[in-house]
């Protein structure tokens, strides 16, 4: 049977707390136009986790299916019992690069840089306290990186205003000027992913195990399509961990794909009277149709293993019209 009721929590358990700290530098290089730079820092302290304290130990007679009766407490009766504890940490450290343009001869743009890196000691994202570590009796296996660590991320927000005609055709003035441009473009490192082997080979009673590293796991992402879509990563790299052992190969220790996007919307107002006017309005999503991979099969055992088998969303139009008065 498993452990029912609410998650017991540790006597020593204490409220997690953080340090937080930056340092920014700004200044403004020419009229309207300024640039800053900056770090910011966050060092977490006393973060709940709930790993199993009932964890089975391997012994010369454990099989995968006898994990229960290998348990240090309740006599087989008792299975996994997740105990809420304040004994993990997490840290974020990154370079924030900044440059805004005030709206000036019809054009503004602000425009953000990061260069970040954030490690956990263990999967502790979203809103459970279990993150199904690999081996409960050995947590250090756990620290890696967090699973929203995202190395670079730029993101540019343009406004452009194509009032420039100024002609004497009241024709070309109507159709040219007026119009609006704001694309919003991002570009971005990829997510962290596990490379997981598979099968349940440490007869702890949870499928989770990773895989053990033989090789240099890292291949070239700037090789033609086709390769990067049949092996992401050097899947030679890998082997199923032996039997009563955890997997060598660390959380989060492949990087998949970045991505790269741009979204824009075109609007402009049309009087109709003094006080009512009409707003037409195209919004663009992807509006380049980029392709951006996603994350590739991490799993050992299966047919795809290394694979990338989807992408992010294709272009979409979204067409309206706003009447105000």
């Amino acid at each position: 049977m498993g452990w029912s009721g609410r998650l017991p929590i540790s006597l020593d358990f204490q409220w997690p707390y953080s340090y937080q700290f930056n340092f920014t530098v700004q200044r403004q290089v020419a009229q309207g136009l300024s640039l800053s730079a900056g770090y910011v820092g966050t060092m977490s302290h006393n973060l709940a986790f709930s790993p199993d304290v009932n964890y089975p130990r391997f012994t010369s007679t454990a099989t995968s299916s006898n994990y229960n009766s290998r348990r240090p407490h309740g006599n087989g009766l008792v299975g996994a019992v997740n105990m809420l504890k304040s004994d993990q940490t997490a840290g974020y450290h990154a370079l924030q690069l900044k440059a805004s343009k005030s709206m000036s001869k019809h054009f503004g743009l602000t425009a953000f840089y990061t260069f970040s890196k954030s490690m956990a000691s263990a999967q502790m994202d979203g809103q459970a306290t279990n993150g199904g570590a690999e081996d409960a009796s050995n947590l250090r296996l756990e620290r890696g990186l967090s699973d929203f660590d995202q190395r670079h991320n730029f993101v540019a927000a343009v406004t452009w205003n194509l009032s420039y005609y100024g002609g004497s055709s009241m024709a070309l003035r109507h159709v040219i000027n007026g119009w609006t441009l704001s694309p919003v473009v991002t570009l971005s490192a990829g997510n962290p992913f596990t490379v997981l082997a598979g099968k349940d080979n440490n007869y702890d009673g949870v499928n989770n195990d990773r895989a053990n590293v033989v090789g240099d796991p890292i291949l070239d992402p700037n090789r033609q399509r086709s390769q990067v879509l049949a092996q992401w990563f050097n899947t030679a790299a890998f082997v199923a961990n032996p039997i009563g052992t955890a997997g060598t190969s660390a959380r989060n220790l492949l990087i998949g794909p970045g991505s790269r996007n741009v979204d824009m919307a075109m609007f402009r107002d049309f009087a109709i009277r003094e006080r009512m006017k009409v707003q037409f309005r195209a919004e663009f999503t992807n509006v380049l149709n980029l392709v951006s991979l996603t994350i590739p099969n991490a799993t050992l055992t299966s047919s795809t293993f290394g694979q990338i088998t989807s992408a992010s969303t294709m272009r979409q139009v979204q067409l309206g019209l706003r009447l105000t008065f």
